[in-house]
């Protein structure tokens, strides 16, 4: 009783190494549908990201404890925290417990006891933010909304939509799988155009060699297409999505090495850009057909309400032109220029108005 009247008392100071996964565990296994404030806690994990040290526990107690964490940990974490399936058809899951492995569940204990130990130890050398991790913690608890519906439709359409470029690549090259980069780099070489990669940056570099459209031209240009067909970010969502629809968890307090936030999961800070139709999402959302292209551009839609990006443009780039006196890099960017688009420019010897933004060279 005196220690959940601790736990839930925000006076009381609680440390934990990444103290979010206690807490709302803890909120969970305390309150039920309650909730824990993130006030009183203190995180290790992110004190020591300030310091530069980000990694897990055992290279936080390597760096700073006096306690080694176990490396036996992985391998019993899966035995008796993932559910298993026992019987031979695989349906039934359940998780084991000392009376499945009783040699393994003592050393289970005893693995989770020097745990403890190993976060004890961990003293960090600066102080805590208190007032920004909280607010940092709320943001995540807070989540965005996610359109599972549209989600899903996207997911579908670009499966469909490669499955189709694929069977048309089969018909094209003749290759048992044409999305071997392998089998695809042998293809294109007898066709007399060697590549060092198939990926699109390079696929369309060597369209630009074609005056005319032929075979190969137009097995680039299948390939290319498919490229669109990523889903990640629509997969990530739908993995991470908690029961109330709910995305949590994307941000990370002093997840650089700049100490600068970072993404997690779904990485809400790199959403494509660009405007397209409202009408197109309630198309994808009642199910109709888009293109690849078109589920990309729309992958911000699926958050439900107003989504804001506040950034610093070319941060690494400017504070590094900062840093070394590059008074040439900085005057371009009062000018309005790309200083990725700049910098290729010189290292390729080419015309600044030759590179496009998502060119190979400002890629590289």
């Amino acid at each position: 009783d005196w220690l959940e009247k601790a736990i839930l008392n925000p006076g009381v100071i609680k440390k934990a190494f990444n103290a979010t996964f206690e807490r709302i565990c803890l909120s969970k296994h305390i309150l039920g549908t309650g909730y824990i404030h993130p006030k009183g806690w203190v995180c290790t994990m992110i004190s020591a990201a300030h310091d530069g040290i980000i990694g897990g526990l055992k290279v936080c107690a390597e760096h700073y404890g006096t306690v080694d964490k176990l490396s036996t940990g992985k391998e019993l974490i899966k035995l008796f925290c993932i559910p298993q399936k026992r019987n031979e058809a695989k349906i039934e899951k359940v998780f084991y417990d000392s009376s499945d492995f009783s040699k393994e569940w003592e050393e289970f204990k005893h693995y989770c006891q020097v745990d403890v130990e190993a976060e004890k130890s961990i003293k960090t050398n600066n102080g805590f933010d208190e007032e920004l991790y909280i607010q940092s913690e709320l943001i995540n608890d807070r989540g965005i909304k996610i359109n599972r519906t549209m989600c899903e439709n996207a997911v579908q359409t670009c499966q469909e939509f490669k499955l189709n470029a694929i069977d048309k690549l089969k018909q094209l090259t003749g290759l048992a799988n044409p999305n071997s980069h392998v089998q695809f780099k042998q293809w294109l070489a007898s066709q007399g155009y060697p590549m060092i990669s198939t990926d699109k940056a390079h696929c369309e570099e060597l369209m630009k060699d074609f005056t005319t459209a032929g075979l190969v031209y137009e097995v680039l240009e299948t390939k290319v297409s498919m490229s669109a067909t990523s889903v990640s970010k629509y997969n990530k969502m739908l993995d991470m999505q908690c029961a109330d629809g709910r995305v949590r968890g994307i941000h990370f307090m002093n997840g650089g090495a700049t100490r600068r936030f970072s993404g997690r999961g779904v990485q809400g800070q790199n959403m494509a850009k660009g405007v397209i139709a409202s009408q197109k999402r309630s198309e994808l959302i009642e199910g109709g057909v888009l293109t690849p292209d078109e589920c990309k551009a729309l992958v911000r839609s699926a958050i439900e309400g107003d989504f804001i990006v506040v950034d610093f443009t070319s941060i690494e780039k400017l504070v590094m032109s900062w840093l070394v006196d590059d008074l040439e890099s900085l005057e371009a960017f009062e000018k309005g220029l790309d200083l990725y688009i700049r910098s290729a420019s010189k290292i390729y010897n080419k015309p600044y108005e030759s590179i496009g933004k998502d060119s190979m060279e400002r890629k590289t």
